[in-house]
């Protein structure tokens, strides 16, 4: 009887590491390829502060320029106060 509980113990033992692997293995994949497209942005001028960021003002076609930070791999744009968006609700 106690052979019984312990098969179906490595069964479940053996079913979680199972859904585990899978789970780890689901995002293994070659990374996708990064989008070079520049025809968005009229302008970018960077500059760094410290050695973990650097700040960039971007000027997009429509002539409004986005501040943004990048820090390692990310990147992060203040849309809300692009230049002209602050100006919107101005007009009433």
């Amino acid at each position: 009887m106690s052979n019984t509980i312990i098969r179906r113990k490595l069964r479940v033992l053996a079913g979680c590491l199972l859904i585990i692997l899978v789970g780890i293995l689901a995002g293994c994949s070659e990374p996708a390829d990064t989008d070079t497209n520049t025809e968005a942005v009229t302008k970018s001028e960077c500059s760094s502060y410290t050695p973990d960021f650097e700040t960039c003002t971007v000027t997009m076609p429509d002539t409004r320029r986005v501040t943004c930070i990048i820090s390692g791999h990310a990147m992060s744009c203040d849309w809300i106060h692009a230049d002209g968006s602050d100006y919107m609700g101005a007009e009433s």
